[in-house]
Formats: C-alpha cells, sequence, structure tokens
C-alpha cells in the first residue's frame, strides 16, 4: 500500500470518526450547560416546510429572551412528527443560555449520558478497528 493511500485510509478511519465524537460531545456540553444553568421561554412555530425530496420538514420558530432581540432558528425532524405537533402560531419550549441566547436547546432535545458512552464506544471501535486494520495492511505490504 502506498504511504499517501496509507494517510488517507487513516484520515478516512481515525481522524472523520474522531471529528464526529468532538461535535457529539460539544452538542453533549450544551445539553448540560442549558439545563444547568438555562432559562426557559415560549417560542413560536413560524412556518412548516416539507421537503420535496425526503420525508422530513424543517420547522422554522422564534422566541424573545428575557433581553435582547427576537432569536429565529429552525430544526428538522419527520413529516409525520411536524404534521401532527407543529403548526404555525403553536408554541415551543425553550431553554437557551442567558449570555448566549443563540445557544439553545428545545426543551425535548438533548444529548443524554446513556447516548454519549454508546456514540462514544461506536465511534472509538471504529476508530481502532479501521485504524488498526489500515496499519496492518500497510505493514504487511
Amino acid at each position: 500500500m502506498p504511504f499517501p493511500l496509507l494517510v488517507i485510509l487513516l484520515a478516512l478511519f481515525v481522524g472523520a470518526p474522531l471529528l464526529l465524537l468532538r461535535h457529539f460531545l460539544t452538542f453533549r456540553t450544551l445539553t448540560l450547560q442549558v439545563r444547568q444553568r438555562g432559562l426557559h421561554t415560549r417560542g413560536k412555530v413560524l412556518r412548516v416546510q416539507n421537503s420535496k425530496t425526503r420525508s422530513t420538514s424543517t420547522v422554522y420558530y422564534s422566541f424573545r429572551p428575557v433581553e435582547g432581540p427576537e432569536v429565529e432558528d429552525q430544526f428538522t425532524e419527520s413529516a409525520e412528527e411536524a404534521a401532527s405537533k407543529r403548526a404555525p402560531g403553536s408554541p415551543l419550549d425553550i431553554a437557551y443560555l442567558p449570555e448566549n441566547p443563540r445557544q439553545h436547546l428545545r426543551e425535548d432535545v438533548g444529548f443524554e449520558r446513556p447516548q454519549v458512552v454508546l456514540v462514544i464506544l461506536l465511534v472509538l471501535s471504529f476508530a481502532l478497528c479501521g485504524g488498526s486494520g489500515v496499519l496492518g495492511g500497510y505493514l504487511r505490504g
């Protein structure tokens, strides 16, 4: 196996999973911060846009922090769930960080400890198996 291919495969099997893991841990940190220090408010759904190619919908919503301007954001969920629970004007419970309302979560969303442990185990297993397989192939060749 040529050296450039080794580098590419290691980036794929080790680098990419570690970047993904970093993203998940950042989201977990946000979940903890919002749960510990977050302020709660009620937002409202502005509109729901159904995807033409997938069975998902994008829900656009806004909320007004105690201090500061209105914040608008969006999230994606299954079209079936959006149709049954979301309509323009319907309420949405939000928790946000007072120093940065852009850092917020819907009340029913978060990355809990069991999910974190499972993701860490899966990602590290993938990286370890893939990385050792690639290195083994390189050393044998």
